[in-house]
Order: C-alpha cells, then sequence, then structure tokens
C-alpha cells in the first residue's frame, strides 16, 4: 500500500502533498514511515520549501519520534481522530520498546510485516490496563486479559507475527511490560489452535518455530502457563509437533505443579507416539531432596539415608505416575489442584503394569479398581489399561488368578446390571459366578458409555485365547451375564462382540487345538489408546 502513496506523491502538486502525506499516515494498512520519509528527501532535493520541511519533520516524528514528540509536535489541524489513534498505537510501542526486549524500530518493522491496525490497538490496551493484569489477584488478571483478547480478528500475517513474539522476547527482561504482551500472544494464539479450526494447519507447519518458546514460557508464570501448555495438548493431537517430544531431555515431571492436570492432558496425546512411550518407560526422578521423599512414600522398605548420587534407587518416573493416578481421587493426594485423570490414558508397556512394584503389588493392581468409577476419562482410561495387558496371552494366568490380579470381577462388575437370579434355573447360572458381581443391588447401572462396553467385551474374547482361560470362563458362568447383557444391548457393534464371545464360550473344544490365535480370531481388535483413537483438546 506504501507504494500507492509513493507513486502520488512523485506526480502530486507542491499543494496537493500535505493532503497526500496525512492521508497516508491516517491510513492504517501504512506504517512504513521510513519509506515515507526517504520519497519526501526525494522531493526536497528537487524542490525545497518551508512546506515540505514542515511534513519531513512530522512523518520523521512518527518514523522515531519520543511519546512527548509524538505530543507536542503534530499540529493540532491535522489532529483527526485516525491520526490520533495511530498516535495512541504508536506511543504503545515506544513504551513497550523500553523493555528492552525489541528496540522501538523492531517493533515497528515487525508492524510493518503484520500490517494490522488492530494488533496496535490491543496492544495499547494491555498497556492502559498493565495494573490491572499485572495484579497479584490471580482471578483479576485472568478476568482483565481475556476481556481484551479480539477472537473476531485474525489472519495468518498477525499469528506468525504472535508467534515471533514468543520466539524473540525472551525471559531476560522480565518487566510488566514485557510479560504482558507474551500472555496476550499466548492467549491469542491458543485460541486459535484447537485441531478443525482454521489455522490449525498453520500451527502444524510451524511447530518447530511455535514450541520451544511456548515450553519456555510454560515454566514461568501461571496465568501464562495455562495458555501455553493449553496450544501444546491441541498442538499435539497431530504427529508432526509430538515428534518434537521424542527426546527425554524434553519430558520432566513436575506433580506439585498448578495445571499438572493440563501437563497430564499434555502426557496422554504425547503417549500415542510409541517411541515416546518406550522412552518414558526409562525415565527415572531426579535425585533431588524432593524426589528422595517422593521414594519413601513409594517403597515399603525405603533406605534409612539415600545419597543424591544413587540414582539408580530411584523409582521409574512412572512409578510415581501410577501412584498419583491412585491418590488423586483421595484426600492425601499430594496435588490439591490435580487429580490426574489423564494419566489413565497413557499407553505404557504392558510389562510394566504386570511386574511386582517396590510396594509388592502390580501396578495394574492400583488401575483396574477404577472400571466403576464415576469419571469418564478416569474410569475409560483403567478399561483400555486392561484390555491392553488382555493381548498379551502369556499373561492371562496372571490376570485371572484369584489370589493375585483378580481382573475378571472388574471386566464383568460394568456389564452387570440389577438382574434378578430368584428362579431357580437363574440361581444355577448365578452359582459360580465371582462374589463381586452376586446380589448387586437395585440401582446397579450397566456401563453407560458404548466404547467402554464394547472394550469391555473385547478383554473378555482376548481372554479366550487360551483353552484353560475358557474354561475358567464357562467355570465364572460368564456365559449368563453376557446372555443377559445381549438381551438389553442396543449397539449392534456391542452385540456382535457378545455374540462372538459366546461362540468362543461356548463351542466343543477340539483336542488338537487347545489355543487359539488371538491375531486370527480377533484381528479386528486394537489395542487402546491406537494413533488413531481420541486426542485430547483444550
Amino acid at each position: 500500500m506504501i507504494e500507492f502513496y509513493v507513486k502520488q506523491l512523485k506526480a502530486a502538486t507542491v499543494q496537493e502533498l500535505g493532503t497526500i502525506i496525512f492521508t497516508a499516515l491516517k491510513d492504517e494498512r501504512v506504517y512504513d514511515y521510513n519509506r515515507l520519509y526517504k520519497t519526501i528527501e526525494e522531493l526536497q532535493e528537487a524542490n525545497d520549501n518551508a512546506e515540505l520541511r514542515q511534513l519531513a519533520e512530522i512523518v520523521n516524528t512518527f518514523r522515531v519520534g519520543s511519546v512527548e514528540q509524538l505530543n507536542s509536535k503534530i499540529p493540532e489541524e491535522y489532529r483527526t481522530a485516525e491520526i490520533e489513534a495511530k498516535l495512541h498505537g504508536l506511543k504503545a510501542l515506544i513504551v513497550l520498546s523500553t523493555t528492552k526486549s525489541a528496540s522501538f524500530a523492531q517493533l515497528l518493522a515487525a508492524l510493518q510485516l503484520c500490517n494490522t491496525f488492530e494488533l496496535i490497538k490491543v496492544l495499547t490496551s494491555l498497556v492502559e490496563l498493565q495494573k490491572l493484569v499485572c495484579s497479584i489477584n490471580c482471578q483479576l488478571q485472568t478476568v482483565t486479559v481475556k476481556s481484551i483478547v479480539p477472537r473476531e480478528i485474525a489472519s495468518s500475517n498477525q499469528l506468525l507475527q504472535l508467534s515471533d513474539l514468543l520466539a524473540k522476547w525472551k525471559q531476560k527482561s522480565e518487566t510488566a511490560q514485557n510479560i504482558l504482551v507474551r500472555t496476550y500472544a499466548t492467549n491469542y494464539i491458543c485460541s486459535f489452535s484447537k485441531p478443525g479450526t482454521e489455522f490449525f494447519d498453520y500451527f502444524v507447519q510451524n511447530y518447530s518455530d511455535i514450541i520451544p518458546p511456548l515450553l519456555d514460557i510454560s515454566k514461568h508464570e501461571a496465568l501464562v502457563a495455562h495458555d501455553a501448555v493449553r496450544t501444546l495438548i491441541n498442538l499435539t493431537s497431530a504427529e508432526e509437533p509430538r515428534s518434537f517430544f521424542d527426546n527425554t531431555e524434553r519430558l520432566s515431571f513436575d506433580t506439585d505443579n498448578i495445571i499438572a492436570d493440563l501437563y497430564c492432558m499434555l502426557l496422554s496425546n504425547l503417549c500415542k507416539s510409541s517411541s515416546i512411550c518406550l522412552k518414558i518407560l526409562t525415565i527415572r526422578l531426579e535425585p533431588t531432596p524432593s524426589s528422595i521423599l517422593k521414594l519413601a512414600s513409594l517403597s515399603p522398605n525405603p533406605p534409612k539415608k539415600l545419597k543424591t548420587g544413587d540414582t539408580k534407587l530411584l523409582p521409574l518416573a512412572l512409578d510415581y505416575l501410577t501412584d498419583l493416578f491412585l491418590h488423586g481421587v483421595s484426600a492425601s493426594s499430594p496435588n490439591k489442584n490435580a487429580n490426574f485423570d489423564f494419566l489413565a490414558s497413557i499407553k505404557q508397556g504392558r510389562d510394566y503394569f504386570i511386574t511386582v512394584a517396590p510396594d509388592g503389588k502390580p501396578p495394574l493392581t492400583k488401575v483396574i479398581v477404577f472400571t466403576e468409577y464415576p469419571q469418564l476419562i478416569r474410569r475409560g482410561g483403567s478399561i483400555n489399561i486392561l484390555k491392553n495387558e488382555c493381548f498379551a496371552q502369556e499373561y492371562h494366568s496372571l490376570l485371572l488368578d484369584e489370589n493375585g490380579i483378580n481382573c475378571l470381577p472388574y471386566i464383568l462388575l460394568p456389564l452387570c446390571g440389577n438382574e434378578d437370579f430368584d428362579d431357580d434355573a437363574s440361581f444355577l447360572d448365578m452359582e459360580g459366578m465371582p462374589t463381586e458381581v452376586q446380589l448387586l443391588p437395585d440401582d446397579k447401572k450397566i456401563e453407560a458409555d458404548v466404547a467402554l462396553r464394547l472394550s469391555l467385551v473385547e478383554s473378555l474374547i482376548l481372554l479366550c485365547a487360551t483353552q484353560e482361560s475358557r474354561e475358567f470362563l464357562r467355570m465364572r458362568k460368564v456365559y449368563p451375564i453376557m446372555r443377559v447383557l445381549h438381551s438389553t444391548e442396543s449397539d449392534s457393534n456391542v452385540a456382535d462382540a457378545i455374540d462372538r464371545l459366546v461362540q468362543l464360550l461356548m463351542r466343543d473344544e477340539e483336542p488338537v487345538q487347545r489355543n487359539i490365535s488371538p491375531a486370527a480370531s480377533i484381528s479386528e481388535l486394537v489395542e487402546q489408546p491406537s494413533a488413531s483413537s481420541g486426542f485430547e483438546e483444550i
């Protein structure tokens, strides 16, 4: 747009110059004052006069002037509403440049690239409201910032400029103004990062430029970190941004963080990548005084004295995450601001969950107790982890051991309602069932979520891979429970899965083939969460 005005100036008469220059100054699309000033200098060389000198001084004030000069050197007759608005924005840039994170010239150049008057207006509003935004009252901070973010304004150029602000404005200048603009930029970017929205693909394509400053910001004050982590959660629903975290140095754990639940959602998305899962299996807690205390709380026989260098004695981070998953629903939770529900949807190695932990119990026993938990996320994570374990045929005897893990009642309970077994035939059906599923209360409900009902039935199908486990399921009267479930099931996929399970349970056992291949008989079953299953977004 500046070239349009340059051409007009070069073709104009002396009398027309003032009108053209002030039209350019009022134009919200024009911020290239250097180009405008250079053109006036060229005109002065050909025809210098007092009016041109005054115009050059005014443009130069816009270009490099101070707040005082902007107030004093613009003639009153030229102070239209449009000019005042631009002066207001330039003053904001001057104030922002005092943070020494960027010079006025750099900010002005950035604004030219952005080419939007709206950005500078918002920056101005932020400066005016800095006392509210920087209040020690967190609620006041949040309300103030949220109220001045213009959701209706967006363009790829603006988002590019905001991501540049995140990347370039480092923490070396921790002034209120600096934090203010990062807060605005982070909040603004977050609002456009949700999968399926217009600019999501832009963020995915530029993830290597956007993620590092978001991680840097997330280490600081909670108000900025909240939106930074929300953006990371949304971005990691795509494969390319997840690959950025395929490095143990970028995976850390701080369970005392006030937004730990958001980090758990992020971890849930990252663990859709098998390579990241493998790395998490090897991470141990850092040997800090805090982690030494955590080790003592996890171990039934903690060492009397643990040196900081004894890293082999420290538990895996996964041990601690599992323990936090258990404590997330208790009053003794180590973090009162988080219940760690989203840890349940992390796909980890089967070996870890089945291996006896330092407290003498396999971690799976801590997880399966939530198959009937009221909250869907925790309940779903528990059910899907249990289903994953059922894929390992070599673990079936351990899973069904009534003196060990004893997973069958936790699979059957969500599939049982308040069925009446009063008649003789029904009583015979009930005899042999796990005691946990007998004599259920009148208000007992079947699992309401279709996907979870399907996962539970598929877990039973997986357990039918060996003759021993099939015979155990028959002895524990799984068939009568499935018969009742089938009579009330409204979803065709779940009904079909029940039919397949019944066929496996009621088949005649062939002496030659004691075991069946899960891959051959139920090849369509997949581990949860698979790469195609749902991602967290917020």
